[in-house]
């Protein structure tokens, strides 16, 4: 099972397509959904409704719907057939480590960072796909994260960055380290690998403060760097990611 997509005052799956896409969510829907014109939907009107596997017509009793903030379109799903993983999951995934969220289930949550040894030294570099570059020296070069990957290494780096300082006792950081901006990269980790925007995750009540702070540790190459340290036993990475014990949900929202 898939989600469902209603878009209200609208007439055509063309128009219902281009207002979710103007929202900023084209890439949550599957080419191959069928639109389906209603008489009435969640919010009340008539309009169109997208769906890929569960029935196109809007059922109260059978279904669970959230409207959107600003109302553009509500994202629903079926009671008797709520989507898996395997129901939301894109076709091409970067690598990472599965982390069971809220629902009990386990995704693949993919890894910004992957850690290696260098001169001697537990080190990191990133682990999402990055150009490479032709220098003038002759060599080809791994450059930046691609540009697809970008809002995710950066708000990773922002948030590890964050977290260090918290862990060494600057206080002058906890504004930064939020309710908000922990569980914003946690779905934008999610969306990368799944169709899965903060409604959709909502609906399926992924997140959780355990599940939120296990993801963010997936993103910087926890599970990797502990089987690491525990390998050479004495080893400590020059950058180690500080645990999250959440101190962050103590800063408010």
């Amino acid at each position: 099972m898939q989600f469902i997509y209603f878009v209200p005052g609208v007439k055509t799956g063309t128009a219902a397509r281009h207002a979710i896409g103007e929202a900023g969510a084209a890439d949550l829907l599957y080419d191959s959904m069928a639109a389906n014109q209603v008489a009435a939907g969640p919010s009340g009107p008539g309009g169109v409704m997208l769906a890929e596997s569960c029935p196109t017509s809007y059922d109260p009793k059978g279904q669970e719907w959230f409207e959107v903030p600003g109302g553009a379109y509500s994202v629903g799903m079926c009671r008797d057939g709520l989507p898996r993983p395997s129901d939301l999951a894109r076709k091409n995934q970067l690598a990472g480590f599965a982390v069971r969220l809220g629902d009990a289930n386990e995704w693949l949550i993919p890894a910004a960072r992957a850690w290696g040894f260098e001169d001697g030294e537990l080190k990191w570099q990133p682990a999402l796909p990055r150009l490479r570059s032709f220098g003038d020296d002759g060599k080809w070069h791994a450059g930046e994260v691609m540009q697809r990957h970008r809002p995710l290494w950066e708000a990773v780096v922002r948030t590890a960055s964050a977290v260090k300082r918290l862990a060494s006792g600057d206080d002058a950081v906890v504004a930064e380290i939020t309710v908000q901006s922990e569980t914003d990269l946690a779905v934008l980790a999610l969306r990368t690998n799944y169709r899965v925007g903060p409604v959709e995750a909502s609906l399926l009540s992924l997140l959780t403060t355990e599940s939120v702070a296990a993801i963010y540790d997936a993103l910087v190459g926890g599970p990797q760097l502990r089987v690491l340290t525990e390998t050479i036993g004495t080893a400590e990475a020059s950058e180690a990611p500080a645990e999250v014990t959440h101190q962050e949900a103590k800063c408010g929202s």
